[in-house]
């Protein structure tokens, strides 16, 4: 080319006027994708987006944040805490028999490899 700039390529198509443009690139696979270890962000766009994230964290759904392509953290909802075990709740409703510790049969304890 004259002037020695170099034309970019790609797929061209009419731009009207007897012109050429070149087609939009779709650039979301750069940025982020859906895998096997869900959505992968990088840091730039955590920073950016990360009520966002947040949210959609909180909504279910992993959040990988990446650094030049490199997963580093999964950004995952906290699970609800478990209730307080409350000690003596089948106290009355179970019965363990006085044999519980004996021995078992010799045939039961062959097919459990035990003695």
């Amino acid at each position: 080319m004259p002037g020695g700039r170099r034309r970019p390529a790609g797929p061209r198509r009419p731009c009207g006027a007897g012109q050429a443009c070149r087609a939009p690139v779709d650039l979301s696979p750069h940025l982020s994708h859906t895998g096997g270890m869900g959505r992968i962000v990088n840091v730039h766009a955590a920073k950016t987006h990360l009520s966002r994230l947040l949210e959609e964290a909180i909504l279910g759904e992993e959040i990988v944040i990446a650094r030049d392509g490199v997963p580093l953290v999964r950004l995952v909802p906290v699970p609800p805490a478990l209730q307080r075990r409350t000690p003596g709740h089948w106290r009355g409703r179970v019965a363990i028999g006085p044999d519980f510790d004996a021995p078992l049969p010799p045939d039961i304890a062959d097919v459990l490899g035990g003695e």
